[in-house]
């Protein structure tokens, strides 16, 4: 309680104290020009796009997340094809069909790869996954609705190497052959005309990537795979915390501490949201001590562990990354940190 109560104060204090404080509420259109990337801070919705699965991460889909001020989305990409043994279970039932029988990239929340998405289909009620290309299409709207916003896509992605396998139907295919379906469909969606692809040794400022209009960062955790040129080597461009320690307070994390961008993770290993019944549910099944998302995504709660992470590393986390970002107080977070430095 005395924690809560000094961090409360602090807050106050610093906002009393500051210049100028803006109300951004997550937007990073009015910040200053000349803010290299690296010295902006993103709110980042995990797993965005599984909105409407029995188990999700989040409750609003990506439209509806920008509005609240979200600028980051993570988002799950596997292989699917009604070719594979869960595909041909739907034939057989008559439920939605793909438009091709070729495999096609999805939006899958899997536990492991090269399934055929088994796991979303059960919880979509067994109903196909979401094409990636209207995913794409869905964050290129947003991005054109928000003309001065700068995004971040960090696509979870495994439809590369080993991923491609007899049950997605992939099997046959290359590694070059799938990255031509991804460029594809960055295109078709008209994604990839914003799409800002880093140069060596070079950070952009927000005025660079609002001129051009290259308004959005991809990065696409596969690290072994054909280049794009619209996408970015997780490798190369971004430091995380792991998701499954974002409760231990050393902060371990993957990935060079010269990278430009830092992802932090606000998580605890039992939450849940008490708005999702079958959150609850297995709450109660696994942990009964288990967190609410509004005390997950709280001030208090959210800002000490950027302090722990920006300790434990000596880098300043310009990423924050969570479940149900619309709970807590993560909005006011960033626009304190955007304030801030």
């Amino acid at each position: 309680m005395i924690k809560q109560l000094f961090l409360a104060l602090f807050f106050s204090i610093s906002a009393f104290c500051a210049e100028k404080v803006i109300n951004y509420q997550g937007s990073n259109g009015s910040l200053p020009k000349e803010k290299k990337i690296s010295e902006v801070f993103f709110l980042m919705a995990h797993n965005a796009g599984t909105e409407d699965l029995l188990y999700s991460q989040q409750s609003k889909n990506i439209e509806n997340l920008a509005k609240i001020g979200v600028r980051g989305f993570k988002i799950p990409m596997h292989l699917y094809s009604k070719k594979g043994l869960v595909g041909k279970a739907l034939q057989i039932t008559g439920l939605k069909k793909s438009s091709s029988e070729k495999p096609y990239i999805a939006l899958c929340h899997e536990t492991t790869s090269g399934n055929n998405c088994s796991g979303t289909i059960a919880l979509r009620k067994g109903h196909s996954p979401k094409e990636m290309k209207a995913v794409f299409k869905e964050l290129a709207n947003v991005i054109n609705k928000y003309k001065k916003e700068v995004f971040i896509v960090r696509l979870d992605s495994s439809i590369f190497g080993k991923n491609k396998t007899k049950n997605n139907g992939a099997d046959t295919l290359s590694d070059n052959d799938i990255m031509s379906m991804f460029n594809k469909d960055l295109e078709e969606s008209g994604l990839a005309k914003y799409a800002y692809k880093f140069l060596e040794n070079k950070v952009p400022s927000l005025d660079e990537m609002r001129q051009s209009d290259k308004r959005l960062i991809i990065i696409q955790d596969e690290n072994n795979r054909p280049d794009s040129p619209y996408t970015n080597q997780k490798k190369l461009v971004l430091l995380q915390s792991k998701w499954s320690d974002a409760k231990r307070k050393d902060c371990p994390v993957d990935g060079s501490l010269t990278s430009p961008l830092f992802e932090v993770n606000i998580n605890f290993e039992y939450s849940f949201s008490k708005d999702s019944f079958t959150q609850k549910l297995t709450s109660k099944i696994i942990n009964k001590t288990s967190k609410d998302y509004n005390d997950v995504n709280s001030m208090t709660n959210s800002f000490e562990r950027f302090e722990e992470c920006k300790k434990s590393t000596k880098r300043v986390p310009n990423i924050i990354a969570s479940d149900f970002v619309e709970k807590g107080n993560l909005i006011d977070l960033i626009d304190y940190l955007n304030n801030t430095y």
